[in-house]
């Protein structure tokens, strides 16, 4: 299951990025994960929480978002969703394709607990 080792490195990250004395108030941790990573988002959850409960990080939450497969083929250069296992062109059949989306796999935020509200104090840069 190598989800946790994907759990143990987004900890390491938010490790790295938040202050350890406000590691207890972190709320909600925000992943992309592609659907060609490879990543069960289940497992990826499991894993997180275990590994959060272990540093100082049990009111975390980690919200998955989950990124389809979007494709451009390069012959007819029409943009499109593959939701099936055959990587073809739904116009022209090719499969001379771009992938365009799917296999993300990257911490976006940290939101942390302040006294009043809640704060980002890590934000991706797109």
């Amino acid at each position: 299951m190598h989800e946790f080792s994907i759990a143990q490195n987004i900890i390491r990250i938010v490790r790295d990025k938040v202050d350890n004395g406000v590691l207890s108030r972190v709320t909600k941790v925000k992943v992309k994960v592609g659907e060609l990573s490879g990543v069960v988002p289940d497992a990826l959850e499991f894993s997180f929480k275990i590994i959060a409960e272990d540093n100082k990080m049990k009111r975390a939450h980690l919200k998955i978002d989950f990124i389809p497969v979007k494709a451009k083929c390069k012959n007819c250069k029409k943009e499109f969703r593959l939701d099936s296992p055959s990587f073809v062109c739904p116009d022209c059949l090719s499969s001379n394709l771009d992938i365009l989306s799917g296999d993300e796999l990257f911490l976006e935020s940290i939101e942390i607990e302040e006294p009043s509200n809640i704060a980002s104090c890590y934000k991706q840069e797109e």
